[in-house]
């Protein structure tokens, strides 16, 4: 029995810095682009990836990968984020909360502080 619940301890402990190693972050060669409430967005200048952090609450609303033309835009008051028109999923955005938009150019990875200061 004692075997039994030391291996649910590490299964559960594995299991759960497994999902602290998933939490987004914004890198640091990452710069913010634009900041604002309501609607507003950015055209990428160049292939790269896009973060939308909630000020407010200091969260990662969205990351994900935009090509060099695109445009992807935050409508807090409609509870959207769309890229080149298209919904990407849903975000519960907040009207009266502030957002940043931060732009890297190349290729969008993880980020770890330890891995890529």
């Amino acid at each position: 029995m004692i075997r039994f619940a030391c291996a649910a301890s590490l299964v559960l402990l594995v299991m759960l810095s497994g999902c602290a190693s998933g939490l987004k972050s914004i890198p640091g060669d990452a710069m913010l682009i634009q900041q604002g409430t309501g609607k507003f967005g950015l055209t990428a200048s160049d292939d790269g990836a896009v973060y939308v952090r909630d000020q407010s609450s200091d969260r990662i609303v969205y990351q994900g990968r935009v090509n060099k033309g695109q445009r992807l835009e935050v409508d807090a008051p409609d509870d959207q984020i769309t890229l080149d028109g298209n919904k990407l999923k849903a975000v519960d955005l907040k009207p009266e909360a502030t957002y940043q938009i931060f732009f890297k150019a190349g290729a969008l990875r993880e980020y770890h502080p330890m891995m890529n200061p």
